[in-house]
């Protein structure tokens, strides 16, 4: 079974080219990665926190390596299916209100027209 500073390590492997690259985009001191890695040293509980939000890992499989290493691979859940839902809706608002001011413009462009 792999440990989490392998699964650490598999998420540097997928998104960095560099330990440097995953600790600056992560926030860790330099080194800290291969200390994980090479020494098997421990992540703190801040330190998964700061790869599961910043990189968008699934806690779960960061923890226990069940599922998917990526958040976004997980099936649609309802809350986030109740938030896409919100943010499409919010969308059609927009494109309507897009629509009215575009129809209103060619209204008045037609009224300037008559009047030349």
């Amino acid at each position: 079974m792999d440990t989490i500073q392998q699964r650490i390590e598999q998420i540097k492997n997928a998104f960095f080219e560099s330990n440097s690259d995953f600790e600056e985009a992560v926030g860790l001191r330099k080194n800290t990665l291969s200390n994980y890695i090479n020494k098997n040293s421990k992540p703190s509980s801040d330190i998964l926190e700061k790869i599961v939000t910043t990189l968008d890992v699934d806690a779960m499989w960061l923890l226990t390596g069940k599922g998917n290493m990526k958040r976004s691979e997980r099936p649609l859940d309802f809350e986030s299916g109740k938030e896409l839902f919100l943010l499409c809706k919010e969308l059609v608002n927009v494109y309507n209100q897009k629509e009215k001011l575009i129809s209103s413009i060619v209204s008045k462009v037609k009224e300037m027209e008559d009047c030349m």
